[in-house]
């Protein structure tokens, strides 16, 4: 279980790490990541290097926009929904639980106290 943990983080920030070691700090509250401006810009590089690796985007919540609809404001925040049939099968045969966590997530936001870009996903131990 821990060799396909280990896969799926390298499959979801691998590209962060290659390219920006120096900007990517694993803290209690996310990762900050220093290489994008905004949260859109970090949602469609990830979203473009998830789907270049050929896994499925099942689609991108905007809270931000969906708390504005109701009168309320809430900092840049982003939900990167996505699948990956083959890692799921396999996860699936060696704990059905797993299947809680589906489908994986990978939430983007602005900090309200740093201003800095925060990232965070779904991963079993």
């Amino acid at each position: 279980m821990k060799k396909i943990q280990l896969l799926l983080l390298s499959l979801l920030l691998g590209w962060v790490v290659i390219s920006a070691a120096d900007s990517v700090h694993p803290e209690n509250d996310g990762f900050a990541i220093s290489d994008f401006d905004t949260v859109s810009e970090a949602v469609d590089s990830i979203k473009a290097k998830l789907e270049d690796q050929g896994i499925e985007i099942i689609g991108v919540i905007d809270h931000a926009a969906n708390a504005e609809n109701v009168d309320l404001e809430l900092p840049p925040t982003q939900l990167i929904l996505f699948r990956d049939r083959r890692l799921e099968k396999r996860l699936l045969r060696k704990n059905p639980m797993v299947a809680i966590d589906f489908p994986q997530k990978i939430l983007v936001w602005e900090d309200s106290a740093s201003g800095e870009l925060k990232l965070f996903y779904t991963i079993r131990d």
